[in-house]
């Protein structure tokens, strides 16, 4: 498999975590804003389990709400 065959197979697994919260000084108006990005991870089973650094955990804790987006569509 090429490299650019690779990359294409494992961009789709990539994540990003976002605070729902978004903060006051990103935020356009009453409920939107720029989501704020808490770390980086990738999907590794078909359950969904994603597997990420332990400084995007700990950016976590406390978080009521998170929400968890694909790189790519």
């Amino acid at each position: 498999m090429e490299l650019s065959e690779t990359a294409a197979v494992v961009l789709k697994s990539v994540v990003a975590l976002e605070s729902l919260a978004v903060p006051s000084r990103l935020r356009f108006g009453a409920n939107d804003g720029i989501p704020h990005i808490v770390g980086t991870g990738f999907v590794v089973d078909s359950r969904g389990l994603v597997m990420t650094a332990g400084s995007s955990v700990s950016r976590l804790v406390g978080v009521n709400s998170i929400c968890i987006r694909f790189a790519v569509s």
